[in-house]
């Protein structure tokens, strides 16, 4: 973008064309130029940048310095294919480093342009901030661009305005003259703002907490650079002033650059800025937050600040949590803890650069979980507290936390004090005495759980504690022996502290109920590590369980010490809670129960760069959660089978050499044994004689052989389906996936955000590509069926020969159901409907995902595989996570490929508060704008019965009711109100423009609600006007007008739930219709049974007239004859004569 740039219509035109440098070089030129700009599609280039280049290149070996778009993008390297673009860009271009090398060579930028930074949320509207920024400066000319990156913990957008006179601003500008912020920890790039440079950053924190929220290198930077340091606290104005999460963002900006305008004493007003940007007048609000923050903007004195004390860092990283101490650690590229070792610590520190190239970029391959390589516990400003006497261990929170940042556990008091034991004896901690007592411990803890909690215990250190000491009051010990017992209890107290236990009614009083003593206790514990402070733990909790509080140092050391407690403990297995699921009537409100399981929890185990509050991830979360629990019992069943052919085999093992060792007289062998010396070869040399004598001793041997080398191949097959390289066994999945749009966090290196390997590609490579995984995977465990189906073979005495297996087709149907699964990511936007085509071709167990990203909701790729009768097809909400979980269990469990289809919101892009992406997807559900269904094939011949709405609220209806409540008068009014999609709009930043307040002289009785106004004829409809009433955070009711837009998608998505019903034959076909056409149809079968009657009288007719003719005739004749007969004869009897 650039000002007074004085373009022609011609370079207007040429700078909208994606291909304007091929256009405006030549083809030759181009290549040249293109492999320098990494992110040059769709920039914005004015017409002086191209007049200078042109000219540039015009040059006989001219200096390649004025490309404005070069950037290779260290810090962004979206692996594998950017990484290993970057790594060969350097080697073919070895000047490009000393073009970009900053504040160096000859052209360096002149004094008298300004480069200003503006670092923001994604979504925070970040191509037109920058069209408000670079209108709202006073410059002759200005060159803008925009950069997505990363901070230490967040992506972000980053803007650059560089200012100036137009001859100087398309030169390199790599030093910063001001750096504006919208969040504390988008706080960087502070080594490249100049000397006495400034920074303005958006903070509700006093001033020694946002100098304590900079990261140590930023504070570093501003220290050695004298960097002046302004705050404006931009998110109460804009809290204030506006209704929702997009407006607020607008107001937000337009303080921080009032803050701007009084720092750097910028002269003007935004409202020229922003009626160009916004294409209207600028509405009062906005303009009232730039003069708020012109006014509120404070400089914050950092030298008079005290020392900065926090979480001190150790001197050597310790290993991320997710790194498994089992692992096989065979160096391949599946191995965490190499890759940790040699990549994975140098991120950490920020000295990527040292690191060489890496060849797990040429094999295009991450180790599982490497997202846990970042520590996110610095990044926190607020983190959940649990208050575990509130819980009623509902899963709402775990089960919607998008990092995963949740864990929860079951456990009995006995697991718990061992956990405890055991992370103390780690730390050299061992117990004497206490060890023989603590059997009496437990059994004292777990009465006064049973008695006391929820009521007065809450913590497992305040309960133990209790139990120890009326232990030690009964036990009536000498003062040595109890200062012993308390000198061993206190070791293991520490780790026992502040971990909080829920008594919940699931686990433990109806367990209780049942039998005495097998009541388990349950505790959440906040992951420090992953979590990011979006709050929707808290926003979701019906028992007020969960509350905000600040991230204080020592509550973050409080949450690692709960949390390496909880991975001690035992792991829950799937079948722990298939009883406490059945136990109640709606077993989808306890389906996530299952992700009490940690592997299964862990699927995703956070620590990624994805948006804090992201719905894309809690939708692929409980994806891949409940694919885990679906195969998790399978693969330990393959184990059981594993481990029974192993025993089998090495009991056999031990009877044929017994067998081959038949000691009938033992003074004899005993004689033989004694005369063994040191130098012989042992007992094995009187074995093998023994063994001599025996005319079967050679093939017995051989089937010795035989047994043995199958036993260790089996022993392998275990170790590596239990292990694997990582720890946490041979994974029982693979993605591949398109990481653009929603989903482009995903394949940020070198973190992989998923317990899964996983490939990157493009759309059309989709299909090829999870085929090749699935093949590569089933290829790697064939041996180990093979092995399995050769030790029955040898077990049952080669009575049945046995046959290898070569690819997935010859496998038995309970050998493929221990193959793993592939699943295929995609957002809506990837999805073409080429990819249905190749989808409906395979018979493997390759099943897609595709989230939605339409935000506008004109597309609906599930519908298009209804097409596909033979495909189960799922369209699913996080909303509703157990009937997600449940579905997904129950088609999936087959070896038929799944579509699914999910609701996803990403709350920074779609206008939405990131603590409230669940009730939008509740919301999205109930409006009828996501429905949630499912197709099942299988599982009835009818196709009512093949399609299931249950899961959706009312099914019956068309729209859902519900009762709100204005709280404004007295008593509170209750009001009946029908949602409807508009509803779902208002909160989409997406639809924004669509409503309008409605002034109460507006106010008349032609106002129907949506819902009202779409039940009139369409002739009434012209007359009235539609309306939804709107309620914010604040729980105050608005009444809102509603665009035509809004209405047409009411009717488009009323029109889709009515087909749906139709389908799943929750409706039958409209009334009147039918009655039309059953009156039709019997109209026709009358007017076609009178024409075959009327037919079928005039033929009988014809035939009846025929034969009366016939008869008359012959009987007319016989009456002749005989009247003939008596004239001709005589009266005496003789002949009469004739006449």
């Amino acid at each position: 973008m650039l000002r007074n740039a004085g373009l022609t219509p011609e370079q207007t035109t040429l700078l909208n064309n994606d291909h304007w440098v091929e256009a405006f070089f030549g083809q030759d030129k181009a290549e040249r130029l293109a492999a320098y700009c990494a992110r040059l599609r769709g920039a914005e280039i004015s017409g002086d940048a191209l007049r200078m280049i042109s000219e540039h290149h015009k040059q006989k070996n001219a200096p390649r310095i004025f490309y404005p778009q070069i950037h290779t993008g260290g810090d962004l390297s979206r692996f594998p294919l950017l990484e290993s673009m970057r790594q060969q860009l350097s080697r073919h271009y070895p000047l490009l480093d000393k073009v970009l090398n900053r504040g160096s060579g000859k052209e360096k930028a002149p004094t008298d342009a300004r480069h200003i930074q503006i670092n923001l949320s994604i979504g925070h509207h970040p191509k037109e901030m920058a069209a408000l920024f670079g209108h709202f400066i006073q410059t002759p000319a200005l060159r803008a661009y925009r950069l997505e990156k990363r901070s230490a913990y967040l992506p972000f957008e980053a803007i650059h305005l560089i200012s100036g006179e137009a001859a100087n601003v398309f030169r390199i500008h790599d030093q910063t003259d001001v750096l504006l912020v919208s969040d504390v920890r988008y706080i960087s790039d502070t080594d490249s703002l100049r000397e006495n440079g400034t920074i303005i950053v958006n903070s509700p924190f006093s001033a020694a907490q946002t100098w304590d929220r900079i990261q140590p290198a930023g504070r570093r930077h501003i220290r050695a650079k004298n960097i002046r340091l302004f705050t404006v606290n931009a998110t109460e104005t804009a809290t204030r002033a506006a209704r929702t999460p997009a407006q607020q963002a607008w107001h937000m900006m337009l303080a921080l650059c009032g803050a701007f305008a009084a720092v750097m004493q910028e002269p003007g007003a935004p409202d020229r800025a922003l009626k160009v940007v916004l294409n209207r007048t600028a509405p009062h609000s906005l303009l009232s937050a730039f003069e708020e923050g012109k006014k509120s903007v404070r400089q914050t004195y950092w030298a008079q600040l005290p020392a900065y004390e926090s979480l001190k860092a150790p001197d050597t990283l310790p290993t991320p949590w997710a790194i498994s101490k089992n692992g096989l650690f065979d160096k391949t590229v599946f191995d965490p803890a190499y890759f940790w070792d040699t990549v994975g610590y140098l991120y950490r520190e920020e000295e990527q650069d040292n690191l060489l190239t890496d060849p797990m970029v040429a094999v295009e391959a991450l180790p599982a979980r490497t997202s846990t390589f970042r520590d996110l516990s610095p990044s926190h400003t607020y983190i959940p507290r649990f208050d575990a006497e509130n819980c009623s261990a509902c899963g709402l929170c775990w089960a919607n936390c998008p990092e995963s940042a949740l864990p929860t556990v079951v456990f009995t008091v006995e697991d718990l004090w061992q956990a405890a034991v055991t992370r103390a004896g780690e730390k050299n901690h061992t117990l004497q005495q206490l060890k023989r007592l603590q059997s009496s411990l437990i059994k004292m803890v777990h009465k006064r759980a049973k008695e006391s909690m929820p009521r007065d215990i809450r913590h497992a250190g305040t309960l133990f504690s209790n139990a120890f000491d009326f232990m030690i009051e009964k036990l009536n010990a000498d003062e040595a022996t109890e200062e012993t017992l308390r000198s061993e209890f206190n070791g293991v107290l520490p780790y026992l502290e502040r971990f909080p236990l829920v008594r919940s009614a699931a686990f433990f009083d109806h367990t209780e109920q049942e039998k005495s003593g097998t009541g388990r206790l349950l505790s959440i514990v906040i992951n420090p590590y992953t979590c990011k402070g979006c709050s929707a733990c808290i926003a979701i909790c019906p028992d007020n369980a969960l509350t905000r509080i600040e991230a204080r140092p020592d509550v973050i050391d409080n949450y690692k010490r709960q949390f390496t407690l909880l991975t001690a403990l035992p792991e829950n297995r799937q079948s722990t809670f298939d009883d406490y699921i059945q136990q109640t009537d709606r077993p989808d409100g306890r389906e996530v129960y299952r992700l009490i399981n940690r592997q299964a929890y862990f699927s995703m185990p956070g620590g990624d760069n994805g948006l804090p509050g992201s719905g894309v991830k809690t939708a692929l979360h409980l994806t891949l959660s409940a694919f885990e629990t679906l195969l998790q019992p399978r693969r330990r069943e393959w184990l059981e089978q594993l481990n029974t052919l192993i025993h089998k085999l090495e009991t056999r093992s031990q009877n044929l050499l017994n067998e081959a060792v038949d000691i009938n007289s033992f003074d004899d062998f005993y004689q033989r044994l004694m005369a063994l010396d040191d130098h012989s070869e042992g007992i094995g040399a009187l074995i093998a004689g023994e063994e001599a004598a025996h005319k079967t001793s050679r093939a017995r041997t051989r089937q010795l052989k035989e047994f043995a080398a199958l036993i260790k191949a089996l022993k392998e097959d275990r170790a590596g389906l239990q292990k694997g390289s990582d720890g946490y066994g041979a994974a029982p999945m693979g993605l591949v996936f398109h990481a653009e749009g929603s989903l482009s966090w995903m394949a940020d290196y070198p973190y992989n955000p998923f317990a899964y390997p996983w490939l990157n590609r493009s759309g059309s490579q989709l299909t090829e590509s999870a085929r090749g995984m699935f093949d590569g995977m089933v290829r790697q465990l064939l041996p180990i069926i093979n092995h399995m189906r050769q030790a029955v073979s040898l077990l049952e005495g080669k009575r049945t020969p046995w046959t290898p297996a070569h690819r997935y087709e010859e496998l038995t149907e309970k050998e493929k159901s221990w193959c793993p699964r592939v699943l295929v990511i995609m957002n809506s936007d990837t999805f073409h409907q080429q990819y249905i085509r190749s989808f409906a071709t395979h018979q493997r167990p390759i099943h897609t995902v595709v989230i939605n990203s339409d935000t506008r909701n004109r597309f609906d790729p599930a519908l298009w595989a209804l097409g596909m009768t033979d495909r189960p097809v799922l369209q699913l909400s996080p909303g509703h996570h157990g009937n997600m979980l449940r579905f997904i269990r129950e088609t999936a469990d087959g070896q038929l490929p799944v579509f699914i289809f999910a609701d996803a919101n990403e709350p920074y892009r779609q206008g939405i508060a990131e603590d409230r992406a669940w009730e939008q997807h509740q919301r999205a559900v109930a409006t009828r704008v996501f429905p949630v269904w499912r197709y099942r094939p299988d599982n009835h011949l009818h196709y009512g019965e093949r399609f299931d709405l249950s899961a959706n609220p009312a099914p019956e209806d068309d729209w859902v009711e519900i009762v709100l409540e204005r709280t404004a008068t007295t008593p509170p009014e209750r009001i009946t109100y029908r949602l409807t999609p508009a509803d779902w709009a208002a909160r989409e930043s997406a639809w924004q423009n669509e409503f309008r307040p409605i002034a109460p002289s507006e106010w008349s009785d032609r106002w129907f609600t949506v819902a009202d106004y779409l039940e009139l004829p369409e002739k009434e409809q012209a007359n009235v006007h539609p309306y939804i009433i709107y309620k914010d955070e604040k729980e105050r009711l608005h009444k809102l007008a509603v665009s035509e837009k809004v209405i047409d998608l009411c009717r488009l998505k009323k029109a889709q739930w009515y087909l749906l019903r139709q389908l799943a034959g929750v409706i039958p076909y409209d009334p009147a219709y039918q009655e039309t056409r059953l009156r039709e149809r019997i109209n026709a079968a009358l007017d076609e049974q009178k024409q075959n009657l009327s037919k079928s009288y005039e033929e009988r007719l014809r035939q009846l007239e025929q034969e009366h003719f016939s008869l008359y005739h012959a009987r007319l004749k016989e009456k002749l004859l005989k009247l003939y007969r008596q004239k001709t004869a005589a009266p005496d009897g003789g002949e009469t004569e004739r006449a």
